[in-house]
């Protein structure tokens, strides 16, 4: 074979190469998506984005001048920006790259970020990929409380200000991923209500009560009473609400506010409903169970053996 041949050759092959090495390069890095790509167009959002940028790329570019937004209204923004220029007559998809969204405020879309039948607007996940969109709050550190002593538990807090300053409010703790109980009472099974504490002998089963009977010792006079929430079962719903007071004396609870339905046993006739009741302080003494004063704005919590506060994640939603 010709030497000169061969070598041209080879200047051939490696040229083409470096070629698809550079392409490739720059499509790992994040070329923007073309408005017609697939006569589609797409904007990107991603943990590693900016708002600043134009969400045209699927992750920042190798200048770090570009990228993909970091949050839905980023999105949106982008996509306002382009329907001023004109009308948009392609399919619009927002894609979502993988990670954890928190949404501090209502996400409100209006008539602007609507698509039509010919050119509707996706929300969706990056293909392969798992984001979640959450309307939760990061809990902000924990600190170890002496209330471990006394319960013979390791015992962690942490202070939540807007709780005390009665601006939040939450019935849900997500630790690693995983939703927690609050503190229950009975620990298993439930209560029953023993009478209903009526306005007149007229009540149907669609009208709901502010008091009932119980039996003695089921409901006490615990810590932050009003911080206590009965969960009372009746036909197909559950009827959730705060204690208001407790007659100690008569065995009658006052509820804060009117129950769903009439609390009664629809299965048993002149029965009444079971309920148990959360957020009772005197009840915390299990591994990932939590508790909240509001009064205090404090959030109490019981590890599992082995978990730290640097290896719990903890996040709070409504």
């Amino acid at each position: 074979m010709n030497l000169q041949l061969l070598k041209n050759g080879v200047f051939v092959v490696v040229f083409l190469m470096l070629v698809h090495a550079w392409i490739g390069e720059s499509s790992a890095q994040g070329e923007p998506q073309s408005a017609t790509d697939e006569n589609e167009i797409r904007f990107f959002v991603s943990p590693e984005g900016n708002d600043a940028w134009s969400g045209r790329y699927k992750k920042p570019n190798g200048s770090k001048t570009d990228g993909p937004v970091a949050t839905p209204e980023g999105a949106l923004q982008a996509l306002r920006k382009l329907r001023a220029k004109g009308p948009i007559e392609s399919p619009v998809e927002i894609q979502f790259r993988e990670g954890l969204y928190l949404i501090p405020s209502t996400l409100t879309l209006t008539a602007e970020d609507s698509g039509s039948s010919l050119a509707p607007v996706t929300f969706m996940a990056f293909p392969g990929e798992r984001a979640i969109l959450s309307g939760g709050r990061k809990i902000p550190g924990w600190v170890r409380s002496r209330l471990g002593k006394e319960i013979g538990r390791e015992v962690w807090m942490t202070e939540l200000p807007d709780v005390k300053n009665g601006k939040w409010y939450f019935k849900q703790l997500f630790v690693n991923g995983k939703r927690l109980p609050r503190t229950r009472l009975p620990e298993t099974g439930y209560y029953h209500f023993t009478s209903l504490v009526e306005s007149t002998g007229e009540h149907t089963w669609s009208e709901g009560v502010m008091a009932a009977g119980f039996n003695p010792g089921d409901l006490q006079n615990w810590k932050n009473l009003k911080d206590v929430e009965i969960v009372a079962l009746t036909r197909w719903i559950e009827s959730r609400s705060p204690i208001e007071s407790l007659d100690l004396d008569k065995h009658i609870v006052n509820f804060a506010k009117k129950s769903v339905f009439r609390l009664e046993d629809s299965r048993t006739s002149g029965k009444f409903s079971q309920y148990w009741v959360e957020n009772v302080f005197e009840a915390l003494k299990e591994s990932h169970q939590w508790y909240l004063d509001r009064n205090e704005g404090m959030l109490y919590f019981i590890p599992e053996k082995g978990e730290t506060p640097g290896s719990v994640h903890a996040m709070l939603r409504h």
